[in-house]
């Protein structure tokens, strides 16, 4: 069996509140990048209280159901300091973006044929060494049921500290990922189940 589940009803109300009425194919630019400079675009301040408030709602789908648009809106929530109106209207077209993919939806199916009690989970785990302005890398990973499940978990973020090479941001957040596989491994053994976790990285240094 599959469960279907969307945000849809929310998507709406925001699409209605900010009177969004186009569409976008993707929810970023290729211009949108975490080190996308000040003085690209637009650099005239906006009013941080809206642009706050229209990045902490769009956070709400981006963890929940939409994770396709976490990736940018995470980026754009760096920028709460000192938005411009470039960053504001980049917001706008995620809201775009959303108002095209409607039809898209989380999708969770039954977890493998295992013997009841056993539950399997599935992470990907990557990282994008120095790729904001303060030369600090990316953290992004999932977390599955099954493998042709929709995550059950995700994120997308900037690590903590500056590291010193692809191999280091990788195992930052490898790390990361394991912690919350903790908290989920934890959890599901409170629960009486026996639980395997499957890690997929594709950095070599990393593995070994």
């Amino acid at each position: 069996g599959e469960t279907r589940i969307d945000q849809n009803g929310y998507i709406n109300e925001l699409l209605h509140e900010y009177e969004i009425h186009g569409t976008a194919t993707t929810p970023s630019t290729s211009a949108l990048t975490c080190k996308e400079e000040k003085d690209d675009g637009d650099t005239t301040p906006c009013d941080i209280s809206s642009y706050r408030s229209l990045i902490m709602k769009m956070m709400y789908p981006a963890t929940r159901t939409r994770h396709d648009i976490l990736y940018t809106v995470s980026n754009l929530a760096t920028r709460m300091n000192q938005p411009t109106n470039s960053d504001y209207r980049a917001a706008l077209r995620v809201l775009k973006y959303l108002n095209g993919t409607q039809q898209f939806c989380k999708l969770l199916r039954k977890s493998d044929n295992l013997p009841m009690g056993v539950y399997n989970l599935y992470v990907y785990c990557d990282a994008s060494y120095a790729t904001n302005q303060d030369m600090k890398s990316q953290t992004g990973y999932s977390i599955h049921s099954s493998l042709n499940s929709g995550a059950i978990f995700a994120k997308s973020g900037k690590q903590k500290h500056v590291t010193k090479s692809s191999t280091d941001a990788e195992v930052s957040a490898l790390y990361d990922a394991l912690d919350e596989c903790l908290h989920l491994h934890l959890l599901l053994t409170e629960l009486s189940f026996r639980v395997n976790t499957l890690i997929y990285q594709d950095n070599q240094s990393t593995i070994t």
